[in-house]
């Protein structure tokens, strides 16, 4: 399938910013998928670091893998509900339809999926989010149960699978992102909290859900507590569980069936 570099002006960013496209070949309009990444990898990683494009080749299915930051949060949430869909979808022949539109992400970035998706079940037809930092913006952010507390005692000794020991991560390059928590965090609430979000949003019409998280990855509690919590609301939706941890062996062998959930939900395959 074609692949292309989309470069742009972000109102909400205020700067230049880029997608990559993997477009269908010999389909004039189609639906579209938006893959958001983790940090700190960037949106090129969904390509360089695993199958999606050969994956994807079979299905009449556009994605779109849009630059992410900012744990999607303030600006970074307003650029992905305001200027990737009014930009790209201008640009490429989707069809602007919920039921033909779903959004994906791994790690931070399923985090980022479930949020517009909760916050925009108008727009979307299907979301997925596979090891997904689902406790970011319920958590505190320091203390007992806190993030930094959840990450300095994470014991894998490795991070999204780059080979970084965990601890240098803290300090770089997640340091950088300390003073976002900290302003993120006398923001917190309804605003960034995915159990506030879903809670208003179940008297909606939500979007497809399709959750899964590693049997070794750190964040496989908070996957299970949120899974739990939608449990307890009756809001459906699917929740697994494989062998694997928090890296891209696990994504990649996960792709696949990523893939065909959405495909099914916009009645691509059966």
């Amino acid at each position: 399938m074609p692949v292309t570099k989309i470069e742009y002006h972000s109102p909400a960013l205020q700067r230049k910013s880029r997608s990559w496209v993997i477009i269908p070949e010999g389909v004039n309009r189609f639906p579209v998928l938006y893959l958001l990444h983790g940090l700190p990898d960037r949106p090129e990683d969904w390509l360089r670091r695993s199958p999606i494009a050969s994956i994807a080749a079979s299905l009449p299915l556009a994605i779109i893998i849009p630059e992410g930051g900012g744990l999607y949060c303030g600006v970074w949430e307003r650029y992905l509900v305001e200027d990737i869909p009014r930009i790209m979808e201008n640009r490429i022949e989707v069809i602007p339809k919920r039921e033909c539109r779903g959004v994906a992400g791994i790690s931070i970035g399923g985090y980022g999926a479930l949020k517009i998706a909760f916050k925009h079940p108008e727009r979307y037809g299907s979301v997925s989010c596979h090891s997904g930092a689902v406790g970011w913006g319920h958590r505190p952010l320091e203390g007992e149960g806190s993030w930094k507390e959840l990450l300095l005692h994470h014991q894998s000794g490795w991070l999204f699978g780059g080979g970084l020991p965990y601890r240098l991560a803290m300090m770089a390059p997640f340091r950088k992102y300390l003073s976002a928590y900290k302003r993120l965090e006398s923001m917190r609430c309804k605003e960034n909290d995915l159990y506030e979000i879903a809670a208003s949003s179940f008297r909606m019409n939500p979007p497809k859900i399709s959750l899964d998280c590693g049997t070794d990855d750190f964040l496989k509690g908070d996957n299970q507590e949120f899974h739990s919590f939608l449990s307890e609301r009756g809001v459906e939706h699917d929740y697994r569980e494989y062998p694997g941890a928090h890296n891209w062996n696990y994504w990649n062998a996960r792709m696949s069936e990523m893939l065909n959930f959405h495909a099914r939900s916009m009645n691509l395959i059966k």
